[in-house]
């Protein structure tokens, strides 16, 4: 990834460490809670998740 276009494009690479807020921070009732949250609002058909882009692992 060049860091230079990113800047240029005005884009961003983010994300957090599921793991890390699971395990360390104690935070696992926190990711049921959101995950079952979003699972229902997706079987009431209230969001629909867009996927903008694949990119595989070597870019």
């Amino acid at each position: 990834v060049n860091p230079i276009k990113l800047y240029e494009e005005n884009k961003v690479i983010a994300g957090f460490s599921l793991l890390n807020l699971l395990f360390k921070q104690g935070g696992c009732n926190q990711v049921k809670t959101a995950v079952q949250k979003l699972l229902s609002l997706y079987d009431q058909k209230k969001i629909k998740p867009v996927v903008d882009s694949l990119w595989a692992l070597e870019e």
